[in-house]
């Protein structure tokens, strides 16, 4: 059987697509691409940035907002505070990224640390507080403190594997 003008049975020819009016051709896309990127190699977006700040400007308001009333009481308003403002921390440092691993996972360990400690307030702010609203405050604030400290004790082994391989 001789082989057919498709090619093997079944497979339909391939054939390359032009670009469309206004369409963008992969070369075109790969160089577009190419230009918005920071000098260090990470790829950034003009959207994202805006985004990102957007997200900081507001989770600082909030910190600040929740800070000034203080309501149900000041230990729950201030963990709520430390939360709004590491949520801006994180964010941030989400967004402007850095070469050095050591220096991006010192800051997302201390971002993780405020978490921790904004959850400590809130569960000490509601057992101030008790009633029926005081008892699962403090549940959530335990299992809330219990996961960010796992999560600090997963990367510090991470970091301790990750730099006992790189000194071997």
């Amino acid at each position: 059987m001789q082989p057919s003008a498709l090619g093997a049975i079944g497979e339909a020819p391939r054939l390359k697509r032009r670009p469309l009016d206004g369409e963008v051709s992969e070369a075109e896309s790969v160089a577009d691409s190419q230009q918005h990127e920071f000098k260090d190699g990470f790829p950034t977006s003009n959207l994202r940035t805006v985004l990102a700040t957007l997200v900081v400007a507001l989770s600082l308001l909030a910190g600040t907002i929740v800070l000034i009333f203080g309501l149900p009481n000041a230990f729950f308003g201030a963990g709520l505070a430390i939360n709004f403002y590491a949520q801006a921390f994180n964010c941030g440092v989400r967004t402007w990224r850095s070469r050095r691993p050591t220096l991006q996972r010192s800051r997302m360990r201390a971002s993780w640390i405020a978490f921790a400690v904004a959850g400590s307030l809130c569960g000490l702010g509601s057992l101030v507080y008790g009633g029926p609203v005081g008892a699962p405050g403090v549940v959530v604030s335990l299992v809330w403190i219990t996961g960010w400290l796992w999560i600090l004790t997963q990367t510090a082994h991470e970091a301790d594997a990750t730099d006992q391989g790189s000194q071997n």
